[in-house]
């Protein structure tokens, strides 16, 4: 059944706060709406949050450089990011490599990600994740300019991934708010992603850039999907978390090889 798009700025609001709600643990108001509805249509604004998040880290980063040297000011910028987030994304792609790693099918996959122990797949994985980001941001001089975009490309292409595959619950009990998003992806929700996306990467970036990384990013959710199909016959919410961190990583990556060769 055709969902009802909602109307308004002030409605337009109301989802960003729930996307906030989903994506980070900033506090929102007790009337931010969570029915079925909200929750499909707030994923049009995860990049937005993403410009929330990297834009925060990026003030810390600025702040941490009034006292210490680059190195230190990365961690607290990447230090925010996780409080910001509750390590959501990070937890996700620990999960995932565990799944994937340690699982012969699509049950045991999905049984060990839900598993809240994490393995020598995950541990292994995050850590050289977070050492490549620090090393990634260490290494820049447009430290600022790319957490916030990479933060907010990254929640895009999770978003994306969400409209081209199907849910996959994880137990007959699964409740999870993930599946009120599936299935309802709107060209409104795209719109308002990519109008997002073109926004914040035009204005804080040079437009052939802006192209590459949006090719990228088109090339990785392929290949995500692909992924996916193959591995689980769709996406869970872990999934998404992974493809949150391997596309902000592969933004920083393209972009900083970008910069170092002007």
């Amino acid at each position: 059944m055709a969902v009802e798009q909602p109307q308004g700025w002030r409605r337009q609001g109301w989802l960003m706060l729930t996307a906030l709600a989903f994506m980070t643990r900033l506090p929102v108001p007790a009337a931010t709406p969570f029915d079925q509805e909200s929750l499909s249509a707030c994923q049009r604004w995860f990049p937005l949050t993403g410009v929330l998040v990297g834009g925060i880290a990026a003030l810390g980063y600025l702040l941490g450089m009034q006292f210490w040297q680059p190195p230190v000011a990365v961690v607290v910028a990447m230090a925010l990011t996780t409080l910001l987030t509750g390590a959501l994304h990070e937890d996700g792609l620990a999960d995932t490599l565990d799944g994937f790693g340690g699982g012969w099918s699509i049950e045991q996959r999905l049984s060990i990600m839900k598993d809240s122990r994490v393995g020598s797949y995950g541990v292994l994985g995050l850590g050289l994740v977070l050492l490549a980001r620090f090393t990634l941001l260490s290494s820049t001089d447009y430290t600022v300019i790319l957490l916030i975009v990479s933060h907010c490309l990254s929640r895009a292409l999770a978003g994306g991934l969400m409209g081209c595959l199907p849910y996959r619950r994880q137990d007959a009990q699964d409740s999870s708010r993930i599946e009120s998003l599936t299935g309802y992806q709107s060209n409104a929700d795209r719109t308002v992603m990519l109008a997002t996306v073109l926004i914040v990467a035009g204005l804080l970036l040079p437009l052939t850039l802006v192209m590459v990384l949006l090719l990228t990013l088109v090339l990785l959710g392929w290949l995500m999907r692909l992924w996916l199909m193959k591995r689980l016959g769709g996406y869970t919410g872990d999934t998404l978390g992974a493809a949150q961190q391997f596309g902000e990583l592969l933004i920083l990556a393209v972009s900083i090889a970008w910069f170092g060769q002007g």
